[in-house]
């Protein structure tokens, strides 16, 4: 928290020191951005108009197309790469060219003026550069959109040329399509007439060879092979048939062999002519068991009937045996046909195995045209769709908005011109404030002036003119001014600081001429006087006297007539007009001035006037000027340093405090003068202020005080300050 706090302070401290330095050099400050408003108000008056206009292009991010256009031509990528590679395409000289050849050079004139002379080449060059850095193309990253802006003095002109770039972007896109189908319809033309020559050959190759081979083709399948499957087929059948005359070939010899010996098999039943005799046979039979049931025929059949039917069964038997022969005959016929059959598969598969190695190449042949087939027949899909496709090139982008006019110029922009202005004012004002503050060593602040001079500021006059002065009289001495109270404070603090409340001779100097010294001799002996004490100034400014001018009063004597005894000290006292202050003033003497203060006749004056006055003032020379100061230390208790405010150089102030160092004569304390209150609050003056008697006794017996006057402080510039002492004229 603390240090939160302490850092606050500090950027409190640094914006307060920043707004002080631009109130003390306001003039530097404020005129710097003064001029730059004005420069930029005359920058937009006189500075040429130019006027944007814009057209908004888009790439397509959808496309209907009748036929498949990225067969041909690949569609631009919605990529971010790929848009700025259009607006590079847009933003060419190549580009701009085209535009010109669009408008006309004539039409594009206007951008070269009137004054521009050169050959046709240097002229087109030239207006070229002219669209180019009229031109440009932006886009937000975040869609498929981009602007095309020209800039010219002329609206209409402006708004004519963003057109032109986007039809003419349009129809860069248009040519690059077309361009590129047609150089693929010529190459997929060349690649159609060759291949189907290379099909040609590579079928006839196939063909040729299959003939030559013999390797004929039936239903899909070579001769060798339906020959073979045929006779597999008819094998299959032949063995089927021998097989099924065999079966009944063995059924009818087991039939033939049964115990009643009676053919009982399918083929001998179905022989008509067994049939006949078996029903012949059966037909004795009966008639025999008819005759043996009568009687007529006993113990057996009659000779006849057995004679008969022994016929009949040699018959059947006959027969019967004819049949076997047969089926015997039609096993040997069926398994020499399956033997023949048999031989003949043989035989064709001994052929086909020679045909092997014709069919292997007869089939590369045919693989190779096969293959030769599909890429003729894709080759001339994609050539008849790229013919079809040139009708349909189109660009891949549409116009959402185009340029028009601009009613209101985009340039110079008021604002933009005031702010430049303003910023570059307020920087350089700002800039030459910190180089003055930096170089500026006059005195400014009451705390640097005590950091470098290492001597307290005892008090601060402020800025008044030389006729103030004479309202510091008694009877105006109430009236309360600023000039009356700064004066009562510096009076109070000589009365109670301990380096100068003992004092009654106070020397007061300067570093320098015209800083004020005799200003404050004169207020100070007259506020002492206004206090009820009396007070004695004394002219010790032999070189530049100016006492009696401003007190109005004519020198009476001159310091050889004292030196010669012929004047004493109440022959030399004159009396202010204004107040009760007595004045030594003299005329310039012709006695060196070292030699007039050294002598004992001076001495004896000045003891003198330590016995009739309170407070005695000497107003010495500067001390950078003359070496005065040194001698008339020696008859002083205290001397005062005069530093004007914002005219004193503080290397004059320290050089001149070395001096009296050198001279033995110590400072008591300095005396700001010509202090402007409203300006000291820029520089954080601190000045110091009178108390009241029991605050300048606590502070006499505080540590510090003894050999050093104290350092007051006050609010810089404040004029509510009150002074409460018996000797202030308030008691």
């Amino acid at each position: 928290m603390i240090a939160d706090d302490a850092r606050a302070e500090r950027s409190f401290d640094a914006a307060g020191s920043f707004l002080r330095l631009v109130r003390r050099h306001k003039v530097l400050v404020f005129g710097p951005i003064l001029l730059g408003l004005v420069g930029a108000d005359l920058v937009y008056m006189t500075a040429p108009k130019h006027y944007v206009a814009t057209a908004v292009v888009a790439l397509d991010v959808r496309k209907v197309t009748v036929a498949p256009m990225e067969m041909v031509v690949s569609r631009l990528p919605q990529e971010n790469p790929a848009l700025r590679t259009e607006m590079d395409i847009l933003g060419s000289r190549s580009m701009a060219e085209r535009v010109i050849q669009r408008l006309g050079a004539e039409a594009v004139a206007p951008l070269l003026g009137n004054s521009f002379s050169g050959t046709p080449d240097q002229r087109r060059e030239a207006l070229v550069n002219r669209l180019i850095d009229g031109l440009q193309i932006s886009n937000d990253g975040r869609s498929y959109t981009f602007d095309i802006s020209f800039s010219s003095t002329d609206p209409v002109f402006a708004a004519k040329i963003a057109n032109s770039y986007a039809q003419e972007y349009f129809a860069h896109q248009t040519a690059v399509k077309l361009t590129a189908i047609r150089t693929a319809s010529e190459w997929l033309g060349k690649k159609v007439e060759e291949l189907r020559r290379t099909l040609v050959a590579s079928e006839q190759a196939s063909e040729a060879f299959k003939q030559k081979a013999g390797l004929l083709k039936t239903s899909g399948t070579g001769i060798e092979n339906h020959r073979l499957e045929a006779l597999n087929t008819e094998l299959v059948h032949a063995r089927a048939i021998a097989a099924a005359a065999r079966a009944r070939f063995e059924n009818a010899i087991a039939a033939s062999r049964a115990a009643d010996g009676q053919p009982a098999f399918a083929e001998a039943l179905n022989s008509p002519i067994i049939l006949r005799l078996r029903e012949q046979r059966d037909a004795l039979l009966r008639q025999s068991q008819s005759l043996q049931d009568t009687g007529i025929l006993r113990g057996g059949h009659s000779p006849a009937i057995q004679s008969e039917l022994r016929s009949l069964q040699t018959q059947i038997h006959q027969e019967t045996s004819r049949v076997l022969e047969s089926l015997g005959g039609d096993v040997k016929v069926a398994d020499s046909q399956e033997k023949e059959l048999e031989d003949a598969i043989q035989k064709e598969i001994t052929a086909s195995g020679a045909a092997d190695a014709a069919t292997i190449h007869l089939n590369e042949l045919q693989r190779e045209a096969a293959a030769n087939r599909s890429l003729y027949e894709s080759f001339l899909n994609r050539y008849k769709a790229t013919i079809e496709q040139e009708d349909l090139a189109g660009p891949e982008a549409q116009l959402i908005s185009s340029a028009q006019p601009a009613s209101r110029p985009s340039t110079p922009k008021l604002f933009p011109l005031m702010a430049l202005g303003l910023f570059l004012g307020a920087a350089t004002g700002v800039g030459a404030a910190f180089m003055r503050e930096h170089s500026d060593d006059r005195v400014w602040s009451v705390a640097t002036l005590e950091e470098r001079t290492e001597l307290p500021v005892l008090g601060a006059l402020p800025s008044t003119r030389w006729p103030a002065v004479r309202r510091l009289r008694h009877r105006t001495w109430l009236a309360g001014g600023a000039e009356e109270l700064a004066v009562q404070r510096l009076r109070a603090v000589l009365r109670f600081s301990p380096a100068t409340r003992d004092a009654k001779v106070i020397a007061v100097t300067s570093a320098e001429g015209s800083e004020g010294k005799t200003f404050v001799s004169i207020a100070l002996a007259r506020a002492f006087t206004a206090a009820g004490e009396s007070a004695l100034i004394v002219g010790a400014d032999l070189r530049r006297p100016t006492l009696g001018p401003r007190l109005r009063l004519r020198p009476s004597f001159y310091w050889e007539e004292v030196m010669a005894g012929e004047k004493t000290i109440d022959d030399i006292v004159q009396q202010d007009q204004d107040s009760k202050v007595s004045v030594i003033a003299a005329d310039p003497s012709q006695i060196a001035s070292v030699e007039l203060f050294s002598a004992m006749t001076f001495e004896d004056l000045m003891a003198s006037a330590r016995d009739r006055y309170d407070r005695i003032i000497i107003d010495t020379p500067p001390v950078l000027a003359s070496a005065d100061v040194a001698v008339l230390g020696a008859v002083s208790d205290v001397t005062l340093m005069v530093v004007r405010w914002g005219t004193t150089m503080h290397t004059a102030v320290v050089e001149a405090l070395r001096q009296m160092s050198l001279y033995s004569r110590p400072v008591a304390g300095i005396v700001l003068n010509q202090l402007d209150p409203r300006a000291s609050a820029h520089y954080a003056t601190s000045l110091p202020t009178a108390t009241s008697r029991d605050t300048a006794a606590t502070a006499r017996s505080a540590p510090g005080w003894a050999g050093r006057a104290p350092r007051f402080t006050t609010v810089a510039g404040s004029r509510d300050h009150t002074i409460s002492d018996e000797g202030s004229g308030r008691a």
